[in-house]
């Protein structure tokens, strides 16, 4: 499972935490009380998972090699369902993704990076064989093959150059 703390709805100064479990439910906790849990639709196994603040919105990765954004709102308007069957059976108001992206690799790690002087926050994906750079919206800035095996990496900014690079760690 893995876990974020993030300024959920744009409320601040309050501590929400967003928990993936095993079995795709998001959990939500307001301070140190539970808020509500939402399942995520076609989940598989956890993955992992990013918030973007600027459109309040919770990026995963599906076991399709698909990475997938769901706005908060949605999340928390979105009908409470006991287990992963009453999903199936479309009762209530389903969990809805806001978009989706291909990417054709196992997804490793997701992180976003605000670049200041664009004003553009862009999504970066560690797959198994490549680094992949998303648009807010889900769209593909670009890509770059890997010729090792990643195990971790974090963007940085150059404020000589003005770009953003990025250190990835291989095992």
């Amino acid at each position: 499972s893995s876990g974020i703390n993030a300024e959920y709805g744009g409320v601040k100064d309050k501590d929400f935490i967003c928990v993936q479990s095993m079995d795709g439910l998001l959990s939500f906790y307001e301070q140190d009380s539970f808020a509500f849990a939402r399942f995520l639709p076609q989940f598989l196994i956890p993955g992992p998972l990013c918030y973007l603040a600027s459109m309040d919105t919770l990026i995963t990765s599906s076991s399709a090699n698909i990475v997938e954004a769901y706005r908060y709102q949605n999340l928390a308007v979105s009908t409470e369902s006991e287990n992963k069957d009453n999903i199936k059976t479309g009762t209530g108001k389903r969990v809805r993704v806001d978009w989706k992206s291909n990417i054709g690799d196992t997804v490793l790690d997701i992180c976003t990076f605000r670049d200041h002087l664009e004003g553009a926050t862009t999504i970066f994906v560690l797959g198994e064989h490549g680094l992949f750079a998303l648009r807010e919206n889900g769209s593909m800035k670009y890509m770059k093959r890997l010729e090792f095996a990643p195990a971790c990496f974090t963007p940085y900014a150059s404020l000589v150059e003005g770009t953003i690079n990025w250190m990835v760690v291989s095992h």
